[in-house]
């Protein structure tokens, strides 16, 4: 992904990496921002770790 800015802490490109894994209850998806714009701090980016687990539905 590419951020266009005019402040170059803002701009860049930076990857962003989504990893699906089976869980007994569903999905867990985890992200990883590597490469992050130096002017993104680290809590406009969230807390580290935090994933999201969606359940499957019932079939």
């Amino acid at each position: 992904m590419t951020f266009e800015s005019e402040d170059p802490a803002f701009g860049g490109t930076m990857t962003i990496t989504t990893r699906l894994m089976l869980v007994r209850d569903g999905t867990k998806v985890t992200f990883v921002a590597e490469n992050v714009p130096p002017g993104i701090s680290e809590s406009d980016q969230g807390p580290h770790g935090v994933d999201a687990e969606e359940p499957r539905q019932p079939s």
